[in-house]
């Protein structure tokens, strides 16, 4: 039920126990309380290490990033020029992520 909470709800309450342990904008909570997915296709690809990498698949550097991380921050990190890349995918998190 958490997916039909996200798209029709505006505002969720988590009960646990029969006691509301979460409540605000569906929005925030996801975004408070979840990591995104950013995909990353790159020109050139030389092997990356970093603590938010998850995995390399399909020609794509996936990691896991916290909401308050942008995408600016990652490339710098990274030192990955705008030129280097081929294509970016940022996949947010959900309530079911949440809870």
């Amino acid at each position: 039920y958490l997916e039909e909470a996200e798209q029709l709800c505006d505002r969720v309450g988590i009960l646990r126990e029969g006691k509301l342990t979460t409540e605000g904008p569906t929005r925030e909570l996801i975004h408070q309380m979840t990591k995104r997915k950013v995909y990353l296709k790159l020109r050139t690809s030389s092997p990356i290490e970093h603590p938010d990498l998850i995995g390399f698949q399909n020609d794509r550097w996936e990691f896991l990033v916290t909401p308050q991380k942008n995408l600016g921050d990652l490339l710098d990190e990274l030192q990955i020029s705008t030129s280097n890349l081929l294509d970016v995918q940022i996949e947010e998190g959900s309530l079911e992520d949440a809870f």
